[in-house]
């Protein structure tokens, strides 16, 4: 008996275009905002502005957080100097002047849903990957492993 294969013409660029992950970079976006949508839960939130000014990048390479205080509310530690102030005899707040901040040793207090804290898109990740990569799959046009 015998066997003969044809042959097969494969162009990865055009199935990887045709699935969104060409030069156009949707499929990268698409991933980006799914990710940003899956951090909300996890973002820590007094009035919302960190969580609701966070932005997709234009070529999707990850989601920026432009609040100045993204950095300290990301790690979770809370920065000084922070000079206390007082009105009749009551701490009612603090001022941290602009000199260059350091760690202060203590850690942030976060409110709002038990999931707020630091590190939000590794925590997300690791309770919610699976959800990611089936979304992700879905838009691509495929399965996950």
């Amino acid at each position: 008996m015998r066997l003969e294969v044809g042959r097969v013409d494969i162009d990865p660029a055009k199935i990887m275009k045709k699935r969104g992950m060409g030069s156009s970079k949707d499929a990268q976006r698409f991933l980006a905002a799914t990710v940003r949508r899956f951090c909300d839960p996890y973002v820590p939130m007094a009035q919302g502005t960190l969580k609701n000014t966070s932005q997709v990048l234009s070529d999707g390479s990850g989601v920026l957080y432009p609040q100045p205080y993204a950095h300290y509310q990301y790690e979770g530690k809370v920065m000084g100097p922070n000079v206390p102030l007082t009105e009749g005899g009551q701490v009612v707040g603090f001022f941290s002047p602009r000199a260059p901040k350091h760690y202060t040793g203590g850690a942030m207090q976060y409110h709002g849903a038990p999931t707020r804290g630091p590190y939000w898109d590794k925590r997300m990740m690791a309770d919610r990957r699976t959800d990611v990569v089936d979304a992700f799959a879905g838009y691509v046009g495929g399965e996950r492993e």
